[in-house]
């Protein structure tokens, strides 16, 4: 942790001393470096300057309010789970229109609240989530842009906790049921269904598992311009380790240029922890010694 040092026996952060810091405080409380969070995010947009991806921090990872803002006055936008998450990232500043709906478990409540305030993307797990999204996007009267999580069935060779791009995961549509909903696509008379979104895992340390899922999508994405159905959005979720990591933002860079066309499609990026997770530290005081 860069901005977090010890000075002989006093711990420090950002020159400044926890133990004063934490004196006329209540305790325990996060203590976060904005020169950290400031870093990490630059380091990681920078990577991807020359393919044009919409960077969208994963609130999942970390949903502190004054971290929100920080990076979206860096240019972020966010990937939200929840109408909670959703109203957060708009406290922070963050657009509507930079701010991505994803997850499993999205009540009629929480669908309209994105549709009603523009949201950038929804991101549909299911057919019958698809179809409750456009019948609630017909009840509000704003057509709602979509896009269709794919489960490539790929291994990231994480904790299995955190593992969701198998097929026996619970999360996403199979690639062949995703190829047949898009040919019906006139069916949905209130969404944009043009996009494409998938997110194989978490803390994941090798690059083969993202060239796996990139190599099934831009298949995936060959098939569907062959029957002339175009899509405007790949998201690719995030998932980059943060320690242990055998690979470089530059490689991962260079491999959404290899399978995606980036001049034609716009790439949707969802980092978390590898923005978040190496800026703070928990303080905690010694209330009593026990003998």
């Amino acid at each position: 942790m860069t901005y977090f040092t010890y000075l002989k026996d006093t711990l420090v952060a950002e020159d400044v001393e926890i133990r004063e810091f934490a004196k006329n405080k209540t305790t325990p409380f996060y203590c976060y470096s904005k020169k950290a969070i400031t870093e990490n995010y630059n380091n990681f947009s920078n990577s991807f300057k020359n393919i044009g991806v919409k960077i969208c921090f994963s609130l999942k990872s970390n949903s502190n309010l004054t971290i929100l803002k920080i990076l979206s006055n860096l240019g972020a936008g966010a990937d939200v789970v929840s109408e909670g998450e959703l109203k957060k990232a708009l406290k922070a500043n963050i657009e509507a229109s930079n701010i991505v709906f994803s997850g499993v478990g999205k009540t009629e409540e929480e669908i309209s609240f994105a549709i009603k305030n523009h949201c950038l993307q929804i991101n549909v797990e299911s057919l019958s989530e698809l179809n409750r999204v456009n019948a609630i996007a017909g009840k509000i009267g704003n057509k709602q842009k979509v896009a269709l999580r794919i489960n490539p069935d790929v291994d990231p060779n994480t904790h299995g906790k955190i593992t969701t791009g198998k097929i026996e995961n619970k999360f996403g549509i199979s690639v062949n049921d995703t190829l047949n909903i898009f040919k019906n696509s006139g069916e949905y008379k209130n969404i944009i269904l043009d996009g494409i979104a998938f997110h194989i895992g978490s803390n994941i340390n090798e690059i083969k598992p993202f060239e796996d899922s990139f190599q099934t999508t831009s298949k995936l994405l060959q098939n569907l311009n062959d029957i002339n159905i175009p899509i405007e959005t790949v998201d690719i979720g995030g998932g980059v380790g943060i320690e242990n990591v055998n690979f470089s933002y530059a490689d991962y860079s260079s491999l959404i240029s290899k399978y995606f066309d980036t001049s034609q499609k716009q790439i949707i990026i969802e980092p978390g922890r590898s923005i978040s997770a190496n800026t703070g530290i928990l303080v905690s005081k010694i209330l009593a010694f026990y003998q």
